[in-house]
C-alpha cells in the first residue's frame, strides 16, 4: 500500500531538480508552496553543507599549515616550510573571495615564504611573500592585533628586500608596496606591537625625516617616541637602564627638533618627560606597579565606584583619626594634597591588564586552540586570533580599542593621584612653570643638531630660548672625558690646569650667554646672592660643574648666582611641597644622623664630627661611628632623621650605576638600597664622600647616583660631589655649611659639650670616647634645641665654596665637585 508513494515523490523530486517549468509554474500559480518550500529548504541545506565543508577544508588546511610551520624549528627545516607553504596555499585557494579571514591566510603564507627565503635566499620567495603580506595588510582593520602582526611582518620583509641593492624593485612593485617611512610611522602608532618596537620605529622615522628634510621635520616622530617611554619602564624594571642605553639622547634630539620647529614649549615638555625616566616612573627602584599601589594606598584609596578595599585587605572608609595621624607621621608630605582624589586600589591591576593588551601579539598564557602546538600558538607573526582559537565567528574589527581606551583613561587617573609620574606628557603651565616660583630653571640641551638653553621663568607663558652656537655635542663629550681623566687619573699642576681650561670652556660656551640672558629678565632680583638658578644639564654636561664655570679673569658663576641642580622639575616641585607642608609634630622630633664608618682613618672626618658635636645638642644627634655604622643600622636610621651627614669612602660604578655605593663598616650601601628607603622624616643630607653625585656613563640623563637616590627618597636637599675630593677641603666645606645652617650655642647652656669654648683637648677626648664607645648616646642632660632648616643649604654651599676658593685659588679640584640638589 505504501510502495508506490515514495516512487511518485522521488520522481517528482527528480523532475523538480531538473527544473521543470510546469512544476515551477504550478507551484507559483496555484500556491503549491508545499513543494516549493521543501525544495528551497533542501537547497539551503545543500548550500549550508557545501559552505560547512568548504570552511572545514579551509580550516583543516590552515591548521595543517600552522602545525607544519611550528615543526620547522624556527624556520630551519626546509621540508616543514615546504609543507606549510603548500597547506597555506590550499587554504587560500579553498577560501571564497569574500572570506573575512583571507588576510589571515595571506599573512601566514607570507611568513612561511619569508622564513624559506631566510633559509634558502631565493629572491622569488621574498617577492611572493611581499605580495601576500600586502594583501594581508590591505585586509587587516586598524586597531587590531591582526594589523599589528601584518605590519611587523610586511615591514621586516620590505626592509630585507630593499637591502638587496643588486636586484632593485621593479616599478610595478614600488607602486604596489608602501614605503618604509610610512610603515615605520604606522608601527610607532600601532598598539599591539611591543613598546620597544614602537619606540624604535618612531625614532628611526624621526631620524630619517631629519636626514631628508632637516631637524624640524623629525619633531612629530621624535616627540612621539619620547611619549612612548612610560610604556617601556612599565614593562620591565630590571632591564630599564639597558633599554634606555639604546635610546640615550632621545629626549635631547626631540627637544632640538622642537626648537628647530619653533616650539620651545614642546621642547621643555619632552625634556621633562624623557629624562630621569627610571626615577620618575619607578621612584623607589621597585616595580612601578608596586610603587604606584603603595602611594595610592598611603593617600587613602577609597574607591567610590569600585571594590572599596585596598590590597592590604583593609577598607579605607571610616579610618580612625588616630590611624590618619599615624599615616601622616609615617609619610611626611602626605598632607600636601589634602584633597587628593580617592582612587580605586585595583588601578595597578587594571593597568597591567591594559598594558598586556597593548603589547602582546601572541595569545595569552593558557589559551588553547584546536590541536595547535604551543610553538604555533606562541609565534607572534601567525595570526590565529586574540585568544589562540582558530574560529570565533566573525573577526573582531577593533580588538585593541578597549585596551587603548583603558590605558589612556587609567593613565589620566593615575596622573591625578600621582602627579609626579610621567604617564602622560607634562603640561607646561601646570607641571613645569611652577618649578620656577623661586628662581629660573635652565635646561641646557645638547644634541648633534643644535645646542640651546631653555629657560623656564615664573611669569612667562612660554620658555625663553638662548641658542648656544659655540657649544657642540662633540665638544661637550670631549670636555667631559678630559675632565673625568683629570679628576681621576692625574694630579699636581697638570690636573689643575686641565680643570681650569674646562671651567673656561664652560663659561664661554654655556654660562656666560645664559647668565646674560638671565640678567635681562625683569623678575630676577638685583643682588646675586638672592638669585637662585636650578640647572638641568643633559648628556655630557651632566658630568661637568656648571656652577663653577669661570671666565679667564677669574669671575665665575659662583660670583653671580646661587646654583642648584635637579634631575627634573617634577622632583624639585615634589621636594618643595614636602618642605612647605611639614607634618604636625615633625619639627619637635628632628634629629641629625652622623655616620662615619672609618672616622679613625680620616682625620678631617673626625674634625667634622667634633664640630657637629659642638653645634648639635646630644638629644638631637645620633652617631653611628666605626663598627656601629653597619648597613642595617644606617638604612634603618635614615628615614628616622631629618638631617644626615655621611662621611666615608664611596665607589662609583660608571657601567653599572645602580651598584655605586657608600662603604659602610660591614657592606656597601648601594644606589639601589637608598632608592628603596621607606618614606620618613628626610630633609637634608650631606654626602662627604667621593663621586656621590656622578651618574653612569651609558645613560647620563637618568641621574642614577647616590645623591639622586636620596632626593627621590624624599630628601628635600642633598649635597654631594661629582668626582673624587680630598679629605681636608671636604671637612672645611662641610664645617662652613653647618656653621651657617646651625646656630651657635648660646652662652650659659647646660649642655656640657657646649658650656665652655671648644678647646682642642676637650674635643680630642670627646672624639676618642665617641669612636671607642658602643655607639650609644651620652646620658648627660641637655636643654638646648636646634631648629634644623635646610632652606638655605644651597646658599650655604655657595658661600662655603667661595671661602674654599679664596683659601686655595690655584687648586680648583678641591672644591668644584661639590653640587647641590633640590630646594
Amino acid at each position: 500500500m505504501t510502495g508506490p508513494e515514495p516512487k511518485d515523490e522521488a520522481g517528482t523530486a527528480r523532475r523538480f531538480e531538473r527544473g521543470s517549468d510546469a512544476v515551477m509554474s504550478y507551484s507559483s500559480q496555484w500556491g503549491g508552496s508545499e513543494w516549493g518550500s521543501e525544495r528551497q529548504a533542501q537547497s539551503r541545506s545543500v548550500e549550508r553543507q557545501k559552505t560547512t565543508t568548504g570552511l572545514q577544508n579551509v580550516a583543516e588546511a590552515f591548521k595543517e599549515g600552522l602545525t607544519a610551520h611550528a615543526a620547522t624549528l624556527g624556520g630551519r627545516n626546509r621540508a616543514g616550510l615546504d609543507m606549510s607553504i603548500t597547506c597555506f596555499r590550499r587554504a587560500i585557494t579553498a577560501a571564497a573571495g569574500d572570506d573575512p579571514h583571507r588576510g589571515k591566510y595571506a599573512n601566514s603564507l607570507g611568513v612561511a615564504l619569508l622564513d624559506r627565503y631566510r633559509l634558502a635566499e631565493d629572491i622569488a620567495d621574498l617577492d611572493e611573500a611581499l605580495d601576500h603580506l600586502v594583501i594581508a595588510y590591505e585586509n587587516a582593520a586598524r586597531n587590531t592585533l591582526a594589523r599589528a602582526r601584518v605590519l611587523r611582518n610586511l615591514s621586516d620583509a620590505l626592509e630585507l628586500r630593499l637591502a638587496l641593492t643588486g636586484t632593485p624593485l621593479s616599478d610595478a612593485q614600488r607602486e604596489r608596496l608602501p614605503t618604509v617611512e610610512s610603515l615605520r610611522r604606522e608601527k610607532s602608532r600601532t598598539p599591539g606591537l611591543t613598546a620597544l618596537e614602537r619606540l624604535s620605529a618612531a625614532r628611526d622615522s624621526g631620524h630619517a625625516a631629519v636626514a631628508k628634510e632637516g631637524p624640524a621635520a623629525g619633531c612629530p616622530d621624535l616627540s612621539y617616541a619620547v611619549a612612548l617611554l612610560p610604556l617601556i619602564v612599565w614593562g620591565a624594571r630590571d632591564q630599564v637602564l639597558e633599554f634606555l642605553a639604546d635610546y640615550r639622547g632621545l629626549a635631547s634630539e626631540a627637544a632640538a627638533s622642537a626648537l628647530s620647529a619653533g616650539d620651545a614649549t614642546l621642547a621643555a615638555r619632552v625634556l621633562e618627560q624623557g629624562r630621569a625616566v627610571v626615577w620618575e616612573q619607578d621612584l623607589t627602584n621597585r616595580t612601578p606597579q608596586e610603587e604606584l599601589l603603595k602611594r595610592l594606598v598611603e593617600q587613602g584609596s577609597s574607591p567610590s565606584a569600585s571594590t572599596g578595599k585596598s590590597t592590604h585587605g583593609k577598607s579605607t572608609h571610616g579610618e580612625s583619626h588616630k590611624e590618619s595621624r599615624k599615616n601622616r607621621r609615617e609619610r611626611p608630605g602626605a598632607a600636601a594634597v589634602p584633597t587628593a582624589p580617592r582612587l580605586p586600589s585595583d588601578i595597578v591591576t587594571r593597568m597591567d591588564r591594559a598594558f598586556a593588551g597593548l603589547t602582546q601579539l601572541g595569545p595569552p598564557t593558557g589559551a588553547s586552540g584546536p590541536s595547535l602546538s604551543a610553538s604555533a600558538k606562541g609565534d607572534p607573526r601567525m595570526d590565529t586570533d586574540r585568544w589562540g582559537v582558530l574560529w570565533r565567528g566573525t573577526p573582531g574589527v577593533a580588538e585593541l580599542s578597549d585596551a587603548v581606551r583603558e590605558w589612556d583613561s587609567l593613565s589620566r587617573t593615575a596622573q591625578r593621584g600621582f602627579p609626579y609620574i610621567s604617564f602622560l606628557r607634562p603640561d607646561y603651565v601646570r607641571h613645569i612653570r611652577p618649578a620656577a616660583s623661586e628662581g629660573p630653571v635652565v635646561y641646557i640641551n645638547v644634541s648633534p643638531w643644535r645646542c640651546d638653553a631653555v629657560i623656564v621663568t615664573r611669569d612667562a607663558e612660554h620658555p625663553a630660548v638662548v641658542h648656544l652656537p659655540d657649544l657642540t655635542a662633540a665638544d661637550a663629550e670631549q670636555q667631559a672625558q678630559t675632565y673625568l681623566a683629570a679628576m681621576t687619573t692625574t694630579d699636581g699642576e697638570g690636573r689643575e690646569d686641565t680643570i681650569r681650561e674646562v671651567l673656561r670652556w664652560l663659561w664661554r660656551t654655556v654660562a656666560s650667554p645664559v647668565l646674560d640672558a638671565l640678567a635681562a629678565l625683569p623678575e630676577l632680583p638685583g643682588a646675586p646672592e638672592d638669585t637662585h638658578v636650578w640647572w638641568i644639564p643633559t648628556g655630557p654636561l651632566t658630568t661637568l660643574p656648571l656652577h663653577a664655570a669661570t671666565a679667564a679673569d677669574g669671575y665665575s658663576v659662583l660670583d653671580r648666582v646661587t646654583s642648584s641642580y635637579t634631575p627634573t622639575v617634577s622632583a624639585l616641585i615634589r621636594a618643595r611641597k614636602t618642605r612647605d607642608t611639614p607634618v604636625l609634630g615633625q619639627r619637635a622630633g628632628q634629629r641629625h644622623l652622623l655616620v662615619a664608618p672609618a672616622a679613625g682613618h680620616l682625620p678631617a672626618a673626625a674634625r667634622t664630627l667634633a664640630k657637629l658635636a659642638v653645634l648639635l645638642p646630644r638629644k638631637q644627634r645620633t652617631t653611628l661611628v666605626g663598627p656601629e655604622a653597619t648597613w642595617d643600622e644606617v638604612r634603618k636610621a635614615l628615614p628616622q632623621h631629618a638631617w644626615t651627614h655621611i662621611d666615608c669612602h664611596a665607589v662609583q660604578s660608571l657601567d653599572e650605576p645602580l651598584k655605586s655605593h657608600l662603604s659602610l663598616h660591614d657592606r656597601p650601601l648601594t644606589v639601589a638600597d637608598l632608592a628603596e628607603l621607606p618614606s620618613g622624616e628626610a630633609d637634608f643630607a650631606l654626602l662627604a664622600a667621593c663621586t656621590t653625585a656622578a651618574g653612569g656613563s651609558l645613560v647620563r640623563d637618568e641621574w642614577v647616583s647616590l645623591a639622586a637616590a636620596l632626593m627621590y627618597s624624599e630628601f628635600q636637599a642633598v649635597i654631594g660631589t661629582l668626582w673624587p675630593v680630598p679629605d681636608g677641603p671636604t671637612a672645611r666645606i662641610a664645617q662652613d655649611i653647618y656653621a651657617e645652617l646651625i646656630p651657635l650655642p648660646a652662652e650659659g647652656t647646660t649642655d656640657r659639650t657646649t658650656a665652655k669654648p671648644p678647646m682642642r683637648r676637650r674635643l680630642v677626648r670627646w672624639l676618642r670616647r665617641l669612636i671607642t664607645s658602643s655607639g650609644q648616646e651620652s646620658q648627660e642632660p641637655a636643654s638646648r634645641r636646634v631648629d634644623l632648616n635646610s632652606r638655605r643649604s644651597a646658599h650655604a654651599l655657595r658661600r662655603a665654596l667661595l671661602s674654599e676658593r679664596a683659601r686655595r685659588p690655584d687648586h680648583p679640584s678641591a672644591w668644584v665637585s661639590f653640587v647641590h640638589y633640590g630646594v
